[in-house]
């Protein structure tokens, strides 16, 4: 019998202008002999679908806004990545399980640079160093 493939694909473009494509779904069909039932989407493949969507949009806003928390806009250094962590988002669509990143935290030196080092600093007192300078 021959059988049709359909492939859903969301292409998705950053602030910078690049594109990427994610594969969302794969639908097979049988054309020969196809009755009333093998046309269209099932219920269970839309919501399918609509939930793969939801998660691969919500990882790549999760993944942009990281990169943002990555660098310090004041003083420049760009904390290096320590692990990810699992998060969870309840939205209209169901649950999304996400891939967070965790950074390191940024220490004050001995120097008095920022940077890695033994001295933790919290957000707050990073915000007043890059303030004082």
């Amino acid at each position: 019998m021959a059988q049709l493939s359909m492939k859903v694909w969301a292409e998705i473009v950053g602030p910078d202008g690049v594109s990427e494509r994610r594969e969302i779904a794969i639908i097979n069909r049988i054309v020969n002999g196809a009755r009333l039932d093998d046309f269209g989407l099932s219920l269970e493949e839309g919501k399918a679908i609509q939930r793969r969507l939801q998660e691969e949009f919500t990882q790549v806003q999760v993944d942009r806004a990281s990169q943002q928390d990555r660098q310090c806009f004041d003083c420049n250094p760009a904390r290096r990545v320590h692990d990810y962590r699992s998060r969870t988002v309840h939205s209209l669509f169901g649950v999304c399980r996400l891939r967070v990143h965790r950074f390191r935290s940024l220490c004050l030196q001995n120097d008095g640079q920022i940077g890695e080092g033994k001295h933790r600093l919290t957000a707050e007192q990073h915000r007043n160093w890059c303030a004082s300078r």
